[in-house]
Formats: structure tokens, C-alpha cells, sequence
């Protein structure tokens, strides 16, 4: 995942196959993949990718519901 700002200046996070984005509030960002669900945090000089934890059996749920 990359995060560009106005001024060309690029971060870039180790994580791929995000399949959904949604604004959350000023500065945050939801993230979905396959493999997980993340919270970045956008506000300059505080970028940071999180994971956040889900309840057991939920990301096998999502993968067979894309099959």
C-alpha cells in the first residue's frame, strides 16, 4: 500500500490484495484484504498500518465468500 501526499512525497506499507478502502475519519483509513483487516493512520508524521484482530473463523469465511 502506498500513501501519497500533495507534495509527491510517498510511504509505503508491506501489506498487498487490499480489495476495499473506506474513509473512517480525518486521518484514518479502513483497509480490507483477504488476508486481514487494517487501520492506517494518515495524519503526517504519525503514518502507521495496524492490524486489527478478528474473532477465529471470520477470515475463512471471507475467503470461501469470494470463491
Amino acid at each position: 500500500m502506498a500513501l501519497r501526499r500533495a507534495d509527491g512525497a510517498e510511504m509505503h506499507f508491506e501489506c498487498a490484495g487490499f480489495t476495499e478502502l473506506f474513509a473512517m475519519s480525518d486521518g484514518w483509513v479502513e483497509a480490507r484484504s483477504i488476508s486481514g483487516l487494517f487501520v492506517l493512520r494518515a495524519d503526517e508524521g504519525h503514518e502507521r498500518l495496524y492490524m486489527l484482530p478478528q474473532p477465529a473463523g471470520q477470515m475463512e469465511q471471507r475467503a470461501d465468500a469470494r470463491l
